[in-house]
């Protein structure tokens, strides 16, 4: 397991590419702290830490920075699958 004992913070694992990213972690060895809107994950791991929010509240994101710190000691990986939306014309889009 080439994953064995790595802390690993995976966003957007609910559906698509983050939940195929967090089942691979899994099957290699990692632990995971997962994240996603949802509020439950459609299939996941007893040994799996889920918090559901919102990556757009700064709040939730200073939360599930601290429940890492707490859960893991230390993270090694985060991968950032979660998706975002702004709507609005395309002449008022900025790069922020």
């Amino acid at each position: 397991m080439r994953l064995q004992d790595v802390n690993a913070v995976i966003t957007g694992a609910p559906s698509g590419i983050g939940q195929a990213v967090a089942s691979h972690f899994r099957r290699e060895g990692a632990n995971l702290l997962l994240t996603g809107r949802r509020p439950e994950l459609p299939e996941s791991h007893p040994d799996d830490l889920y918090l559901a929010g919102d990556l757009n509240d700064e709040n939730f994101v200073s939360d599930l920075a601290a429940r890492a710190g707490d859960h893991f000691g230390n993270v090694g990986v985060v991968v950032l699958c979660h998706g975002l939306q702004k709507s609005g014309p395309l002449s008022e889009t900025n790069r922020r």
